[in-house]
């Protein structure tokens, strides 16, 4: 059986913060084997400065969430682990980079960055036209990124209004239901308000991949040494 103290914090507690979905996300990787923990391990960036923040908000005309602001402030963006399985917020300042056009920074408009991604999205031209592409773009700006698998992507992004959302991409299966999804975009925002709620979800999948690559096998458990009841 799972070590009872990495099985409970397996489990997001009611209300939990992006500060605590971090910090429990950490105490699982002290589980992991170091080879394999350098892998899973938080790289967090410069903590971003007022003037960037308000520079941002002033130029792009989006709102962002208090929250992420607060957030920014004191850690930047951050990187929870590497390649499958890990979670990418960007800092005000990459976001600034992007909108001031800076050399080599993807554009962070939705379809745009989704595109990026993936060196180009040829169903895209197909499914919007250039009025609506736009609107997507405008409307919709891309903050972080949940790497599923090699097939599937999280986008996790802010509206005008600075409320949150997460549009949930797989490249080799663009069906109508995905389709619809986004142009049912074009006419009402599904983000709802909150920043806190919605990156400690993503943070909380990451979790739930560790999990089952790590922790739920025998094999696989093998790889993984005991928290000590004294940590």
């Amino acid at each position: 059986m799972i070590n009872t103290i990495i099985h409970d914090l397996l489990q997001a507690p009611t209300g939990e913060n992006a500060i605590a979905a971090l910090a429990r996300y950490e105490k699982i990787t002290e589980a992991l084997e170091p080879n394999v923990a350098v892998y899973r391990s938080i790289k967090r960036m410069q903590p971003d400065a007022a003037a960037i923040i308000e520079s941002f908000l002033k130029d792009s005309e989006f709102q962002l969430p208090d929250e992420l602001v607060d957030f920014y402030l004191e850690h930047g963006g951050v990187d929870v682990g590497e390649g499958w399985g890990s979670l990418h917020l960007f800092g005000a300042a990459q976001l600034l980079a992007s909108l001031n056009n800076a050399p080599e920074a993807p554009r962070h408009g939705l379809l745009d960055f989704i595109q990026s991604v993936w060196d180009g999205r040829p169903e895209f031209d197909e499914a919007f036209s250039v009025e609506q592409t736009k609107q997507l773009n405008c409307n919709y700006l891309v903050i972080g990124i949940t790497n599923v698998n090699d097939d599937t992507h999280r986008y996790l992004y802010v509206d005008r209004a600075g409320r949150c959302g997460v549009l949930l991409f797989n490249q080799d299966y663009f069906d109508d239901e995905h389709l619809e999804e986004m142009l049912g975009m074009l006419h009402s925002s599904p983000a709802r308000p909150g920043f806190n709620a919605a990156f400690a979800a993503e943070v909380q999948i990451v979790i739930d991949l560790l999990a089952r690559k790590y922790f739920q096998t025998e094999k696989q458990r093998g790889i993984a040494r005991r928290i000590s009841c004294d940590d």
